[in-house]
């Protein structure tokens, strides 16, 4: 503890107050801790010191100093300082981060905030005589949200006509982009590319050709033949050389 004379004993005005330290000459432990329950964050921290209790904040809120539950600190260079120091008054005071410095009766005090001097704070809250009870609902549990059906986007082709389908290459450009499958009309058509009208024509020619050859000429051109039969018959020329 370091002892000095300090030209201030209280911040004036509405400060940041960083903590609040409770003093047991003002204010009794009982009350101390139910004042530090109602302003509780988390991260919180709650040292004990000889003269009170101190409550850490780790986050600074806007306080009046007279109309504060406690007494208000002040974060001053790593400092929680419950009055207004001057810098002559900073450097004379060699202490480390973390130190609460207070004025009481006009002298200022300094306290090491460290681990031996926490306090834990979870053991104000008696929970030994509480009890678990197990829920039980009060009614049916809530019906599922329903998911409206998208509305399907009108066909400008069939709407204002007389407009050609669009291209294969578009129509699977499109598909891509909305992650759907691909169209197969093409796949189904492959096969005709293998097929050539040169092919064609010859694939006919040759089954002509077979034809012949099975004699069925006669059945492709029965009036030629009757002319034949009827021009060789020696009984009307006999003397026709082509009848010999």
């Amino acid at each position: 503890m370091t002892d000095m004379k300090s030209s201030s004993v209280v911040h004036r005005g509405r400060v940041p107050a960083a903590g609040f330290f409770f003093a047991f000459g003002i204010t009794s432990e009982d009350v101390a801790i139910r004042r530090i329950l109602s302003i509780w964050q988390p991260n919180s921290r709650v040292y004990r010191f000889r003269k009170g209790l101190l409550l850490v904040l780790p986050k600074p809120v806007l306080v009046s100093v007279g109309e504060t539950i406690g007494l208000p600190l002040i974060r001053n260079r790593g400092l929680l300082t419950g009055m207004p120091l001057t810098e002559k008054e900073v450097r004379a005071i060699v202490q480390l981060l973390e130190t609460l410095i207070i004025s009481e009766g006009g002298t200022v005090s300094a306290e090491q905030l460290n681990d031996e001097s926490r306090e834990a704070a979870h053991k104000w809250i008696d929970t030994d005589g509480l009890e678990f009870v197990l829920g039980r609902s009060l009614g049916n549990e809530p019906a599922g949200p329903l998911v409206a059906k998208p509305a399907e986007l009108p066909n400008i082709r069939e709407t204002l006509g007389r407009i050609p389908a669009p291209p294969l290459e578009l129509e699977n450009l499109l598909a891509r982009l909305k992650g759907e499958p691909e169209s197969n009309k093409r796949e189904k058509l492959d096969w005709l590319r293998s097929i050539s009208f040169r092919s064609l024509t010859g694939a006919v020619r040759g089954f002509i050709r077979g034809l012949g050859g099975l004699g069925l000429e006669a059945a492709i051109s029965p009036k030629a033949s009757l002319d034949r039969n009827r021009v060789c018959s020696p009984r009307e020329h006999p003397q026709s050389s082509r009848c010999g």
